[in-house]
């Protein structure tokens, strides 16, 4: 072994790609979690439209929802929920692939680097 080379040392690149690999899995989490979720979206909007109305007029929407116009204004309430849901669960998807994508692309070089330093460590005891 020459003078000039040093012998790799494992501790400190364990500490190395665990802070690496730590912080690339802290930037997934944030770009991946919204906090939001349509059903407790859905389950709000229900709880505050309740609240606006009083009981009687709640029946009065019930009543409306029975009529032929009604009935048209509720199945397009319904489809534009559930077109709105649609668009907001293909919004989340691109939210997570990208989060994913970028997991991914930090993650890399780590494991690139432990790939590097364990063939440093096994050319090193063919020495």
């Amino acid at each position: 072994m020459t003078a000039s080379r040093r012998r790799p040392n494992i501790s400190d690149h364990r500490v190395k790609t665990s802070k690496q690999f730590d912080a690339a899995a802290d930037n997934y989490i944030t770009a991946a979690v919204t906090g939001f979720d349509p059903a407790d979206a859905a389950a709000a909007w229900g709880n505050v439209f309740a609240a606006q109305l009083t009981d009687s007029e709640i029946a009065d929407v019930v009543r409306f929802s029975h009529t032929p116009f009604g009935g048209k204004v509720l199945k397009a309430s319904v489809a534009a929920s559930s077109q709105w849901n649609s668009e907001f669960r293909k919004v989340c998807s691109r939210i997570n692939e990208e989060a994913y994508n970028r997991l991914l692309a930090d993650v890399k070089p780590i494991f690139d680097e432990i790939a590097e330093h364990r063939r440093q460590l096994e050319e090193h005891r063919t020495e």
